[in-house]
């Protein structure tokens, strides 16, 4: 039969209330090692894991555990030739809060202390630019992204699902697909692709063809278009082997 009083991990429990050495409160003891000359352990009570000393404590040191500061990338942004912004950053992380700043913004585009662009753009399309964005927390720990700017007016419309009947041993059955007829507004020359097609399916210029397979299956197909500002968007639909 065992006990389980007086086991070393009972003596770990947040709870208790022992008395601290050394007239420092929330130390729990310290340790030197011949392994580590000059080199003093403290064991420290504390609350959480996620935790910074505060400044008041005599404890000789600082330290903290919190998460860094993140900034979730929005992709490259698109804005209509006059269209105005109306996007606004998402962060988390840091220790006692963040403070963003923005470079490298068309004169047109401003960000606030809060993360959110405001602007009217111009109505000539065209690359605007690259910001970076950069989120610095009371330590100064920090974490930047950067975004393209974009005057365009690029997009997709909705492609339907497609199908094609199977392939046999005797007989190969094929179907085809123009993807021009879908794409509205950009400025000058487009280009198309696909992104990780199936095997049974390649691309001419705009044009979508199918080789079916001899077996039934249905894959979600996801394109591509770029125009002449070097802004590209992309679509899914879904293209069904009966």
């Amino acid at each position: 039969m065992c006990s389980t009083a007086g086991v070393r991990w009972d003596e770990q429990r947040v709870d208790r209330d022992e008395p601290a050495l050394l007239g420092l409160s929330g130390l729990i003891r310290s340790v030197r090692s011949p392994e580590f000359a000059g080199v003093v352990f403290h064991e420290v009570r504390a609350k959480s894991v996620l935790n910074r000393v505060p400044g008041g404590s005599p404890m000789p040191f600082s330290w903290t555990v919190n998460p860094a500061p993140s900034i979730t990338d929005p992709g490259d942004q698109e804005v209509a030739p006059n269209g105005t912004v109306g996007l606004t950053l998402s962060t988390a992380g840091g220790t006692g809060g963040l403070t963003l700043t923005a470079s490298g913004l068309p004169t047109w585009l401003s960000m606030d202390a809060t993360g959110k662009f405001t602007g009217t753009a111009p109505a000539t399309r065209g690359a605007a630019g690259t910001a970076i964005v950069k989120a610095t927390d009371s330590l100064g720990v920090s974490a930047s992204i950067s975004i393209k700017w974009y005057v365009d007016d690029l997009k997709w419309t909705t492609i339907p699902d497609q199908s094609t009947q199977h392939s046999t041993s005797r007989t190969t059955r094929s179907g085809s697909l123009s993807l021009s007829g879908y794409v509205l507004g950009g400025s000058g020359t487009k280009s198309y692709a696909l992104v990780s097609p199936p095997a049974w399916m390649s691309l001419s210029g705009s044009t979508i063809s199918v080789t079916a397979p001899t077996s039934t299956t249905s894959k979600t197909i996801t394109v591509k278009v770029g125009d002449g500002t070097g802004y590209s968007v992309t679509t899914s639909f879904t293209w069904t082997i009966t």
